[in-house]
């Protein structure tokens, strides 16, 4: 009976054995076989090969497969020239008017700014004896940055110089954006990863490198970002100077006349200032006035008293 009994328990034991390894083999012949699907649908038939070739080794892990397959992937959406790309051009000039009147041009660049859907990032005045000038920082879109120049120098006039600067920046866009990419795809093959992890030492180390990647891609994206705003919206610095010499709202001609009175006005400022300084130290002076006496009566006896001794000594002699 005991004999029975341990036979029919080994018997159930070598059955549970074998269903498990049928399981894991099919596992595995599924792994293989999505590792195979994933090769014929993303990757061009070049590197069909290469992949196939480690998809069917059975000694690679289904981690190690994954991990080949992610970095080839991203070889393979990497672009291999810009001229995948449509050129990113970033524009930026700097344009100065000579004016007549500072305050009818820029409400003409007011209007052909609205007009072509720009801002002014920034509006500095300043204002001098010899000329003054309006300076204007423009954001504008990139496809309207040709036509708003275009039509400023038509209306404003009197162009006095223009610097305009288009530097290609495709090269560095194209590398921020495969940068870019290629980090969120090692993320998300790290995150397999962290799943599948069997101790507390990988776990860690894992996430040590997610931790790692996901600061990379912030800063990555900052950058990306800027760029890709300066691609957009092209860059104008603007200024429309007028000089003193012409008709100001609210400011008078700076003739002979004027500097001379400025000239006196200075010099009675100059001398304001020095009485009020003087007032401000009048116990100083009130001191000076009261020892000066005594001060001046010790030197004279000190002195009679030097001259009394030589003439003894001239006497003695």
């Amino acid at each position: 009976m005991k004999r029975s009994i341990v036979i029919f328990r080994n018997f159930v034991f070598l059955l549970l054995l074998i269903t498990l390894s049928c399981n894991k083999k099919e596992d595995k012949n599924i792994n293989v076989l999505q590792t195979k699907k994933n090769v014929a649908t993303e990757f061009a038939p070049e590197q069909k090969q290469e992949l196939k070739s480690f998809a069917d080794d059975e000694n690679l892990s289904s981690d190690s497969k994954t991990l080949k397959i992610n970095k080839l992937s991203e070889v393979n959406n990497a672009p291999t020239s810009t001229a995948q790309y449509a050129p990113k051009i970033r524009k930026s000039a700097i344009i100065v008017f000579d004016c007549q009147n500072w305050n009818n041009s820029k409400l003409k660049v007011d209007s052909i700014l609205d007009k072509y859907k720009g801002f002014y990032a920034r509006e500095t005045i300043d204002k001098d004896s010899y000329s003054d000038y309006y300076e204007l920082i423009i954001n504008l879109p990139s496809e309207n940055f040709d036509k708003f120049i275009r039509e400023t120098e038509n209306v404003v006039k009197s162009l006095k110089s223009k610097t305009i600067t288009k530097e290609d920046v495709s090269s560095t866009y194209i590398d921020l954006e495969t940068k870019l990419n290629t980090k969120k795809k090692s993320i998300l093959a790290y995150q397999d990863l962290l799943k599948k992890a069997k101790s507390m030492k990988e776990i860690i180390n894992i996430q040590e490198k997610i931790d790692e990647l996901e600061n990379e891609i912030d800063n990555t994206g900052k950058q990306f970002d800027y760029l890709s705003h300066s691609i957009d919206y092209g860059y104008v610095n603007l200024k429309l100077y007028q000089h003193a010499n012409n008709e100001i709202p609210g400011i008078k001609k700076f003739t002979f006349l004027d500097q001379l009175v400025d000239s006196l006005k200075t010099g009675l400022d100059a001398v304001i200032a020095l009485f009020f300084w003087l007032l401000s130290i009048w116990p100083l002076i009130i001191l000076i006035i009261v020892f000066y006496p005594v001060i001046r009566r010790i030197i004279l006896k000190a002195k009679a008293k030097e001259q009394e001794k030589r003439v003894n000594n001239i006497l003695q002699v």
